[in-house]
């Protein structure tokens, strides 16, 4: 069977992190929650998916540091946790995904690749040059990928002096993007832009007629249809920034309900 993996640093899961895992469980995978909370609570400790969830210490991949910021410290614990699997002798297939992803199909028995997003096409942040960037939100690798993940981990570090998320990220594109064979399509994993996050959670489907940023969007409908399209990424923190309200019927209650 194939395994998830995970990382949550606080005691409790959210609402959005159990419904997308109640996704990857419902299709069959093992999943692997590591965690820095001694008091983490299980909520499949008394259910159907009670053995298919481990809780795990993340202090045994990268020991905490109180400097970091919760953000910064997922960031660093998955390229810790995929250089550790490169650098050991028995190394294994690591599918690593965000708490706010949710699957609709299982993922391919493909390995070493990342999600990636679209970037904006107009505006005044929009990219002339890069059509799609790497993201995080879902990874693969089995250790024989070329990506030198300790290279991104200290050089990356440099760039944040761990107040700063978004350089050491930038750091990190810069690295994925001398392997392009290794960029999943944005739509596999990614098919609802952010500049649609809203819709996800108050809409029962997107009006695919609209564009924004010079990007045009499925709906809802052809989202669930299309076969290349392995999950949704909910977009969590757009979701608390903007307090919006789970509304009955929207995208995200059909997803999670499917």
């Amino acid at each position: 069977m194939d395994k998830i993996t995970c990382l949550w640093v606080q005691n409790e899961l959210d609402d959005i992190s159990i419904k997308c895992i109640e996704s990857w469980l419902r299709l069959g995978y093992k999943v692997d929650i590591y965690t820095y909370s001694e008091y983490f609570i299980n909520p499949w400790d008394n259910s159907n998916y009670n053995e298919n969830v481990e809780i795990k210490n993340a202090n045994d991949i990268l020991e905490i540091d109180s400097k970091l910021k919760y953000e910064f410290l997922a960031d660093l614990f998955r390229f810790k946790m995929f250089a550790l699997n490169k650098s050991d002798a028995c190394k294994e297939r690591i599918i690593w995904a965000d708490t706010d992803q949710i699957l609709i199909r299982k993922i391919r028995p493909i390995t070493n690749f990342v999600s990636s997003q679209y970037t904006l096409q107009k505006g005044a942040f929009k990219h002339t040059i890069l059509k799609r960037i790497p993201n995080i939100g879902v990874m693969c690798f089995d250790g024989n990928e070329k990506v030198d993940w300790n290279k991104i981990i200290t050089k990356g570090s440099k760039t944040l002096h761990y107040s700063n998320q978004s350089g050491f990220l930038k750091y990190y594109e810069k690295e994925m993007l001398k392997y392009p064979e290794l960029i999943a399509e944005p739509e596999r994993y990614c098919p609802v832009h952010w500049a649609w996050a809203k819709d996800i959670f108050t809409k029962g489907n997107i009006d695919s007629s609209i564009q924004k940023y010079g990007l045009h969007q499925k709906d809802y409908y052809d989202i669930v249809a299309d076969d290349d399209i392995i999950g949704v990424h909910v977009w969590r923190q757009l979701y608390k920034k903007g307090k919006w309200k789970i509304k009955s019927g929207s995208i995200y209650s059909k997803l999670i309900n499917s």
